[in-house]
């Protein structure tokens, strides 16, 4: 098994045990970079570090929104994967992008209040573990604007790569994943739904159990 966007590899622990043998990728930049499991193999977005023919299964969750370039991707994807292999991705619905629009403005007063008033608690010790060392790249991001910063605190997070805050709402929808994976030249076995409620912005947090959420 492959795992596109791994991470840490905390994911990637669980999907061994199954598979018994997995692999995850991550970009250079990641902010998971510097405390990844040995599991997962740092690339440059665009080509996958495998031979051809190397995965059975191709797995990801919330990741393919993240990918400007997925047309290039998915060419890669179909390079490493076996004869007869499948890809699993798990993908944000419009479903979702709702509850976040709608969190985001049920939490803005706390948000609100927490950067005008920041909490002074002193930050929780981290523990200690073996990690790999993350090569240094260099960072394209700059500095926000005023306009920028005012924004994010009136308007919810641009989650993905497509059309903006609101308009996420219809690239999140299953029948623009599911044209998106047919012009690819995907056969698409089976669509169905998670069965889990998940709560952007943990506005629930641990309020409700994983059996609540089911």
């Amino acid at each position: 098994l492959l795992e596109i966007g791994a991470g840490s590899g905390y994911q990637l622990a669980k999907l061994k045990k199954i598979t018994g043998e997995a692999l995850g990728v991550d970009i250079f930049e990641s902010n998971y970079a510097e405390v990844r499991s040995a599991d997962v193999v740092l690339y440059d977005g665009y080509h996958l570090p495998f031979a051809d023919q190397s995965f059975d299964i191709i797995f990801s969750s919330n990741t393919l929104e993240h990918i400007t370039h997925l047309e290039e991707i998915h060419r890669e994807f179909k390079r490493v994967l076996k004869p007869g292999g499948v890809c699993l991705h798990v993908v944000p619905t419009h479903h979702w992008k709702l509850r976040q629009i709608i969190g985001f403005y049920l939490l803005l007063p706390t948000m609100l209040w927490r950067r005008l008033f920041p909490s002074q608690k002193k930050p929780s010790k981290a523990v200690e573990a073996p990690v790999l060392p993350a090569p240094e790249v260099a960072s394209s991001r700059g500095s926000k604007s005023i306009g920028q910063k005012m924004r994010n605190l009136f308007l919810p997070e641009h989650h993905g790569e497509r059309g903006n805050v609101f308009s996420e709402y219809f690239y999140f929808r299953p029948q623009w994943w599911e044209k998106h994976f047919e012009d690819n030249d995907w056969t698409i076995l089976k669509n169905e739904g998670l069965g889990l409620f998940y709560s952007p912005y943990a506005f629930l947090g641990q309020k409700l159990t994983a059996s609540q959420r089911m």
